[in-house]
Parts: structure tokens; sequence; C-alpha cells
């Protein structure tokens, strides 16, 4: 759940920058622009619900076809990228590929090693002529050893999707400067090689590559003292040598974390990002250069190979909410904001957001009780009991949108609450809802949030979020922060995201972006969600539901189809007219985001009064 509280109108932009999750996109963005988070007046940088979103400066250039697939050689027996192949085989005397390594021909991945490990165990691989084993391609899914990974930008990129480069630049590998890191960066940095040498494809807290979502390489470099500032480009091949990418800039000096000035970045598409992702990348001249040879190559010989995770796609039913007698017009430029948001953020192939224009009646939201967290959660179980009786697949999210007045500033001038979900598990169906405020810029994180808590994730600490969750990783001075270098490939230009003032989205505080630690466990439930078929208990009953606000128990609309129980399973006591227990049964929590709850509690029996959870107590 989202909260404000209550402030002046003159100060309402500044509150939104200070106190509340705020978009991390630019004034050009596709997000609809970032709120003022400094004291720059009322009127702050908002862009409005539209922005510019390109990302075609970064594209590295168009999906042709390109050149021979090729180049450098064909496989000999037993080579290939095959990861059950004994030998590696060596490449029959092929030349090195235009833009290469020039280090003979091209052996793909060589190979396994004899035993057929896969990427997880890393094996050393089989030998081969020309190139070098990478111990096995991986076989989709996590873990595995995985090598390298460059990147480039800068002031110009462009390749095809095949094998040729043609950059307009020599095949000399640059003299006086060295690759000192390379990473992939999808929404955060996720390190792939460092000083020369592979390391795994995972962060701190475990946020992994995904296949299928759109990314961005970068390759930092390290220049020698005297270093002659000049063009050069970056070359990066993938997936077997098929796909050639490369980026020109002018580097004068050593790589530095936040900016992408003096290193190379290039967008790599979607497509790419497949269950065996290979690359090899080099940085040769565009001119004349002097210096020592550092060889910057990676890997050196053959390609390195990147471990990938399968997830998914993230259903969403989007459904406008008549609140205080308004109904809102979900158009398709506020649902193209959203789903870039959540594209850009979530680590999903894919957001795929339906509209159901069938309002959901009742509620009582406005700008008068926009604080309320009654008339909030009474609006949720109105959505709960209209996404029962849809009876969507178990993995669509149903999201709610109120905008009950004209403006944001005329909804929350007293203070207001912005959104609102139940904390589902894996296999409560029923409870993927939230609802959300429909103003923009806010929805733009609001609706990232409160689906968040409806994939099971918890609050971070931050600026009053409740409930926080105790193992969030990287907090200091009561926030959560990022714990990565996030990116989001809505801004142009590129823009990295500092992990010391970025705080988490699932916090209150801003500015935001996602956390490598939210990140992991999106991944966890989205691949759980369109993985393997749930199992569901056998539907039971049909349930009276419960709803908690402030420790004081309501009923809410019953279920009065029988379905199986979902929540945390608790005991609770039922009393008779006299106060005296007479039968102790089982409710079902599902916690709301803002500290509340919902009880799915069964039909009541002849001479039960009152239902008591812990010290609360509610008739029958």
């Amino acid at each position: 759940m989202k909260r404000f509280a209550p402030r002046t109108l003159a100060t309402l932009v500044l509150m939104l920058g200070a106190c509340s999750p705020t978009p991390a996109t630019s004034p050009a963005s596709g997000n609809g622009g970032k709120k003022a988070d400094t004291a720059a007046g009322v009127g702050g940088n908002t862009a409005g619900s539209g922005g510019s979103g390109s990302t075609s400066s970064g594209k590295g250039g168009t999906q042709s076809s390109g050149g021979s697939a090729a180049t450098g050689g064909n496989a000999g027996s037993g080579g290939g990228r095959s990861s059950t192949s004994g030998s590696g085989g060596s490449a029959t005397g092929g030349s090195a590929a235009t833009g290469g390594s020039g280090a003979g021909g091209v052996a793909g991945s060589g190979g396994s090693s004899a035993t057929g490990s896969s990427a997880r165990d890393a094996g050393p691989g089989g030998s081969a002529t020309g190139g070098r084993a990478t111990g096995g391609v991986p076989t989709g899914g996590v873990g595995g050893s995985a090598t390298g990974g460059s990147a480039t930008g800068g002031a110009s990129t462009g390749g095809t999707l095949g094998s040729t480069i043609s950059d307009d630049c020599t095949d000399q590998l640059a003299k006086g400067i060295s690759i000192s890191e390379i990473a992939v960066f999808q929404a955060g940095k996720i390190s792939v090689m460092k000083n020369g040498s592979a390391v795994t494809p995972t962060t701190t807290s475990g946020a992994e590559i995904i296949q299928g979502k759109d990314g961005l390489f970068r390759i930092y470099v390290t220049v020698d003292s005297g270093f002659q500032s000049r063009s050069l480009s970056a070359r990066l091949k993938l997936n077997g040598q098929a796909v050639g990418l490369y980026a020109k800039a002018t580097i004068s000096a050593s790589s530095t974390e936040l900016s992408a000035t003096n290193s190379f970045t290039v967008t790599v598409p979607a497509s790419v990002f497949g269950a065996n992702l290979d690359y090899q990348a080099q940085i040769v001249e565009c001119g004349s250069g002097s210096g020592t040879d550092h060889n910057p190559v990676f890997p050196t010989t053959g390609v390195a190979t990147l471990a990938t995770r399968k997830t998914g796609v993230v259903k969403i039913t989007m459904i406008p909410a008549t609140s205080g007698g308004v109904t809102p017009t979900l158009d398709q430029s506020f649902v193209d904001s959203v789903k870039k948001t959540m594209d850009s953020m979530y680590p999903t192939t894919d957001t795929q957001i339906t509209v159901n224009t069938t309002a959901l009646a009742g509620c009582t939201v406005t700008g008068a009780t926009a604080a309320d967290d009654v008339s909030w959660s009474n609006c949720l179980d109105k959505l709960r009991s209209r996404r029962t009786a849809d009876k969507p697949a178990s993995d669509v999210y149903y999201v709610a949108v109120l905008k009950p007045e004209s403006t944001f500033a005329a909804f929350c001038g007293s203070g207001c609450i912005t959104g609102i979900s139940l904390v589902a598990s894996a296999t409560s169906a029923n409870s993927r809802i939230s609802l959300v405020d429909g103003y923009l810029p806010d929805a733009l994180i609001t609706v990232p949030h409160e689906v968040g808590h409806a994939h099971g994730i918890e609050h971070s600490p931050g600026c009053g979020a409740a409930e926080a969750d105790p193992a969030f990783p990287y907090v200091t001075g009561g926030k959560g922060y990022i714990g990565w270098v996030g990116w989001d490939k809505q801004q142009s230009p590129i823009k990295f995201f500092d992990p010391a003032k970025y705080i988490d989205i699932m916090a209150y505080c801003s500015p935001q972006w996602v956390s490598d630690y939210v990140y992991k466990k999106m991944a966890t439930r989205i691949s759980t969600l369109n993985g393997a078929r749930i199992a569901m208990p056998e539907a039971e009953s049909t349930w009276r539901v419960a709803l908690e606000t402030g420790g004081n128990l309501r009923w809410g609309i019953a279920i009065t189809e029988p379905v199986p129980p979902e929540g945390e399973p608790l005991a609770a006591t039922v009393l008779d007219a006299q106060g005296a227990s007479v039968a102790q049964i089982t409710v079902y929590r599902t916690r709301t985001s803002h500290g509340g709850a919902s009880y799915m509690v069964q039909d009541p029996k002849v001479g039960w009064a009152t239902l008591q959870i812990g010290s609360s107590t509610l008739a029958f």
C-alpha cells in the first residue's frame, strides 16, 4: 500500500518527490517523466503521461540477416555448440571473421567435457583448435558457469543481426587500452567478466539474466597513462558468431560506474537472450593509434557462454473502478505507459495488459475518503469477489483503477492512500488483486509496487512502509536501497541509477527503482506461475469473508460458489451466545499491503454466535 500524509496543495508536488515512490525516469521518457524530488517549485519536472520513450538510439541497427553465419570456419567433428559432444572439434581452416579477433577459425563453444557436463558443472570442456571450450552450453534454467558479456555504447551504435560488422573501422586491436569489466543490464547491473576473468552472472542477491528480455551489454575500459583520446569501436559477436553488433565512442579516460561516457554500451534485442547465450567482445582502432598492446579481446579465443533464466509473461486484466460515482477511462496511452514501466522494471519477457471495460461498481473512495483504510479495503474486497466470479486463468492479475477526482491534487490534498493489494501466495489465485489510483505519473510507480504485493512481496524498508521485510539486505538510515546499479531501458540518453541514492520500488521513499533482491523474488514467482501447473486443492466449500482493518473485524462479500481455501491457515475460536467456546476452527488469512487482512471463514453452524481471531471478535 502507498499512503501520503496530509499536505497543503502548495507543497503537494514537493511531497511526491520527497515522501512517495517516484518514477526513475527522465522528463523525455515514455513513462511520463520524473516527478520533482528537490525544491524545484510546484511545477517540478512532470512531463505528463506520454514522453518520447524512444530507445532507437541504442538499438544497434536493424534486424536484417547480415552476413554468413559461418564466418571463421566450420566446426569439425564434435564441435559447434553441442553440450554433449566429447571431442570439441576444430575449425576447418576458415579465416577469422571480419572484425573478429584474428585468432584463426572459431570452434563454437568447443563442446562439453568428456563427461557431458552442463554449464552448472563448468567443466574444462573439450579441446578445440582455434577456439576455447567453455565447459558446455547451459541446458536452460538457472546457474552454471557463465563467462563474459560485452557492452557497447558511446557516440554511435550499429550492426545487424548477422555476422558481418560494418563499422568503417580497422581490424587492428586498439592500443593503450584494456577491457576491465563486462556487464549485462536488463534492469540492473550483472557483471559477467572482471579483470580478464569470467564471473558467474548473478548478483549478490541472486538476480540473473532473463531470457527473452531486452538488455544492454556494457564494456568498461582502463586506459594507459598518456592515452590519446580517439574514436574506437567495440565489436560484439553473439550466439555462435551469428549476431554482430558494435558501438563507436570517443574514449579519453578510463570508465567510471555511473557515467556511460568512456565506456561502450550496446542495446541487444530480446530475441538474442536465449537459453544458450554466448559472445566475444573486442575493441578496435577506427584510425591510427599507438601504445602498449593489451589485447582488448574477451575471451581471447573462442566464445564465452552465459547462463540465463527463463521466467515468462505477466498477465494483467485492468478494470475501471467506479468510485464516488466516477468511472475512469483506461485509454491506450495509460495502458501503454504502465506496460512500458512494467516491462522495464520486472524480470519478464512481456507484460500483457487486457482492459475489461465492465466497471467494478460500488466503491466509495473519493477525495474525502482517500486516506480511509476501510473504504479502500471494501473496494478491494469487491475486486476479490469480481475475480472469483470471473474465473480467469490462475496466473492472471486483476488491477482495478479508480480516479474519483479530476486531479491528483484534488484527490490527495488532505492525504491519501494510492494503492492496496492482497499479498498473495503462489497458490492463491483469487488473491492476485490490486487496487490503484489512475493519476499519472503516480500510477507508474503505484502499479508496479502493488502488483509486487500481489506477487507475494513484502514492503521494503523506508518512509513508513508497513510490515517491511526484515530480511531486506540493503538498509541504511532505515531506507532500503536498490543494491545494484540500475538501468531503465526507456531512458535516452542512457542513465545509470546510483545504488546509494535509489530506493527499492517496494518502499515508500523516492527516487525509486527495483533492487536485485526484489527482482529475484519477482523472477521466482513469475517463473513459478509460467512453469508446471501448480497443485491446487479441490474446491471444498462456500465461505464467509472477514476483513480486518486496524485490528477491527467486519464481514466482507461472501464467496457463494465452492472454492478451495487460500491463505495462511490460522486457528480461530467460535463462541456461543453466552461467550463460551464451542469450537476451534481453521481460518485462512491473506494479508493486505496496508497491514490489514482478509480471512476465509467456514459458514457458521447452529449455536455459533461469535468468531474470535486473536483478541478480535465478530458476530456471525
